[in-house]
């Protein structure tokens, strides 16, 4: 059984536990790390990671909206997939998340623990702006993340669109970039990631499946990793 339907792309956020689960970090090493969260919306990684010592930029083009839109957006989003969940409950897996109940209770607290920093966050933590157009230099991160954006909402985002998000991200990036998960809502792999894996190598970035240990959605059980080649002649280029 697939996943939910979803009509729009959601403004949904999650937690640095959330993130550590998907993309197998550990939150103590995080210190020090220049870390930037890619279509983050209302999730709370930026607030704890930096609390433990991370330097956190977070990107959404939600970041344009007063905190009062954001917070409105959010928890009606988190309401409808709460009531979208209740039929869709065995194209899941809960035992990170226990329920539906539970799921809508992590979203909320999250939310709230991003309203709560987003409003005080000094210039810079929370930046709008959008993939695959990043307003930043070259390597200007140590590591690049997103959740829960690319290949999911590949029915309304195009090959290219994927392609010149994954170059922007290595670029910006110095070490590695992480892409969770690859499978769309049905829970059914990107059609085209042997095709994508070879471009990306045409412009000089190593790209490989890794399996993760966190599955909620079924069949979401691997991410993308991105890394720069060795030789720094073989640097990314846009397409």
């Amino acid at each position: 059984m697939s996943g939910i339907k979803l009509e729009r792309i959601p403004l949904n956020g999650r937690s640095l536990a959330e993130y550590c689960a998907i993309f197998g970090l550990d939150d103590g090493p995080l210190s020090g790390k220049r870390i930037l969260d890619l279509a983050s919306g209302p999730s709370s990684f930026a607030a704890e990671a930096t609390a433990k010592g991370a330097r956190v930029t977070a990107l959404d083009p939600a970041y344009a909206l007063p905190p009062h839109e954001i917070a409105r957006q959010s928890l009606d989003q988190i309401a409808t997939i709460r009531k979208k969940m209740e039929p869709a409950q065995d194209g899941y897996r809960w035992d990170f998340y226990k329920n539906p109940d539970h799921l809508k209770a992590c979203r909320e607290a999250v939310s709230n623990r991003f309203l709560a920093d987003y409003q005080k966050a000094p210039l810079g933590r929370y930046v709008a702006g959008a993939l695959p157009q990043l307003p930043f230099g070259d390597n200007a991160f140590d590591l690049a993340l997103c959740s829960h954006f690319l290949f999911l909402f590949a029915d309304r985002l195009d090959h290219r669109f994927h392609l010149e998000s994954l170059l922007a991200m290595t670029r910006v990036s110095s070490g590695v970039s992480l892409v969770y998960p690859v499978v769309g809502l049905e829970g059914k792999p990107y059609g085209a990631m042997g095709q994508l894996i070879g471009e990306l190598a045409e412009h000089g970035v190593e790209a490989r499946l890794e399996k993760t240990d966190f599955e909620f959605l079924i069949g979401a059980t691997h991410m993308l990793k991105l890394g720069k080649p060795a030789d720094p002649s073989q640097a990314p280029s846009s397409p």
